[in-house]
């Protein structure tokens, strides 16, 4: 039997803005699902440190990704054996989609089609 996951509203909400809810939980849920450690030598691409937050093309046959990932932290790291080397986390970019904002005015939504 598959899990369900029950979601609360914080506030008034109306069909559509719940399907937007569910939307939005089934797409983030499936990118945060995805997550990949690299490991890479030196500090720096193109002579910028590797900068948190922004997104990096990732090749890998092996994990059998080819697409753009997140790059969601990095550890720099220097020692006589392995060198200098940056351990990337990256992840897919729609895991940080922001939460829709639902509706101050319940009645709005509503009302829209009414006139």
């Amino acid at each position: 039997m598959a899990a369900q996951i029950v979601v609360l509203p914080g506030q008034n909400v109306t069909p559509a803005s719940a399907q937007q809810r569910v939307n939005w939980e089934a797409a983030v849920r499936a990118a945060r699902s995805v997550s990949v450690r690299v490991t890479v030598q030196g500090w720096s691409v193109n002579g910028t440190v590797w900068p948190i937050n922004t997104v990096t093309r990732l090749q890998s046959p092996t994990v059998r990704i080819d697409g753009e990932m997140l790059i969601a932290g990095a550890t720099y790291t220097r020692d006589a054996q392995s060198g200098t080397v940056t351990v990337l986390d990256l992840k897919r970019p729609d895991a940080f989609i922001p939460e829709p904002e639902v509706s101050r005015d319940p009645w709005a939504e509503a009302l829209e089609g009414a006139e």
